[in-house]
Parts: C-alpha cells; structure tokens; sequence
C-alpha cells in the first residue's frame, strides 16, 4: 500500500494513520544507567496585569541558576528576606503592576547516572 507505515513499526497495525511503536526504557533508564528521583523546591514569580496577562516563571539567582532549595521553609524564608516589601506595598500589587510574593513550588526531577 503506498503511503502507509510498515506493520513492523507500528505493532501490527497498517495504513496512514496508524502510529509508531516508541521504543520502551529498561527499567534502570538508558543503557544500564541508573536513576534517581529528586525532589526540591524553587520560588515561582507570579504577576498579572491587563499587557501581558498572568506572568509565572521559576525565579534565578543573579549567578544566572535557578534558586533550589532543600526544604519549603528555606525557600519561604528567601523569599521574605528578597521580596518582602511587595506584602506593605499596595501599589505594587494593583495595576500596573500586580506582583505577588513569590511561592514555593516543588520540583522534581530525574538524575541519570552512569
């Protein structure tokens, strides 16, 4: 049949519409590596205003890396110490502005290791 994808990539399955078999992952990850899951937290800027709507992005260090810390408390008390003004300032939390305090987001990953 012209235009269809071969029976053996798609698991027996045939025609144009029929999707590819993605390859599976051995249960250690990529080629016997090892894996581990990793849990910390960052700050998340959240602003919103009527030009760009609700703005949210991970906050970063003046180094240019994302600011990761080991425990909530450590993240919140950063974020007191850095943006602590925005709570006693009204007029940055209306518009135009419309900042929030940063909050604590959990982030999590996975560290590959050979």
């Amino acid at each position: 049949m012209c235009g269809s994808i071969p029976a053996a990539a798609t698991n027996g399955q045939t025609g144009v519409g029929a999707k590819p078999e993605m390859p599976k992952l051995h249960p250690t990850g990529f080629f016997g590596m090892s894996k581990q899951q990793l849990s910390q937290w960052g700050l998340l800027w959240h602003s919103t205003d009527r030009l760009d709507g609700t703005v949210q992005h991970l906050l970063f260090g003046d180094d240019g890396l994302p600011l990761i810390f080991h425990r909530r408390r450590e993240a919140r008390a950063y974020a007191t110490q850095r943006f602590g003004y925005i709570k006693t300032r009204p007029d940055l939390r209306r518009l135009p502005h419309g900042w929030r305090m940063p909050m604590p987001v959990k982030l999590t990953g996975i560290v590959y290791e050979s």
